[in-house]
């Protein structure tokens, strides 16, 4: 694996961006999807890449996955992504995906896209896709980027479902967001992001699951374990003063 043939997907949510920092800041590419939080993440995804030279855009390639007007679901873009990264000369695609199980973030699915992508393009060097922090916690990535590269790159971060700014701290990305920053043990870039008070560690668990997605698969149990263990390091964060960077 070179520089030259290795390409981050980012979006410029929370794990993608803290990939790239602790990637040493490799290609990348962003696509725009009408989704409510896109304009957002654009706009940061700019920002952050007006920092170095190494940067490219797709604009508008995936617009027309879009099921629904403002569904954040957007089925197969992950695998159309890759592929689209392949066309492009890349042959390494990395997926940051922390502790996520959506259907094409899986470990199967990756390898799936690779024999895809091999029969299909039998003339191209060999294709892959890394998923390099997939048994990572978000806020482990959270906590390592932070500790080996400071805190800068937390202005350039956005999840949120409903695409306000601030965030609106009640969609299943922001509740996300707001587990991983309390589980590091880092201040947020949004106060909106602020983890409320539980009672006790149950009532905790309802609140993170309340809007998750129901795509978990039995092989994605491992990740599930990981998430648990998030969530109590959330809860017992609750107990003392959060650190700031």
């Amino acid at each position: 694996m070179t520089r030259e043939d290795t390409v981050l997907l980012l979006s410029g949510g929370i794990d993608s961006v803290a990939a790239w920092v602790l990637l040493n800041q490799p290609s990348t590419l962003h696509f725009r999807f009408d989704t409510p939080y896109a304009f957002e993440e654009e706009n940061r995804y700019w920002s952050l890449m007006h920092l170095g030279d190494s940067q490219r855009q797709v604009t508008d390639a995936l617009r027309w996955l879009q099921p629904r007007p403002g569904d954040p679901e957007l089925p197969l873009r992950n695998h159309l992504m890759v592929n689209i990264a392949w066309s492009l000369g890349y042959t390494d695609v990395i997926l940051a995906a922390a502790t996520d199980w959506a259907p094409d973030k899986r470990w199967l699915w990756a390898r799936t896209a690779e024999l895809a992508g091999r029969v299909a393009m039998a003339h191209r060097k060999k294709l892959r896709v890394l998923l390099p922090f997939q048994h990572w916690t978000k806020a482990k990535l959270i906590r390592t980027a932070v500790a080996r590269h400071g805190a800068w790159w937390l202005q350039y971060v956005y999840s949120c479902y409903r695409g306000s700014n601030p965030p609106c701290g009640d969609c299943h990305a922001c509740r996300r967001a707001m587990i991983a920053f309390a589980a590091a043990r880092v201040v947020p870039p949004f106060e909106t992001w602020d983890l409320p008070k539980f009672k006790s560690f149950p009532a905790l668990l309802r609140w993170a699951n309340a809007t998750a997605p129901k795509h978990f698969a039995l092989g994605s149990l491992p990740l599930g374990v990981y998430r648990m263990q998030e969530w109590w390091q959330a809860w017992r964060s609750q107990r003392n003063t959060r650190s700031s960077t």
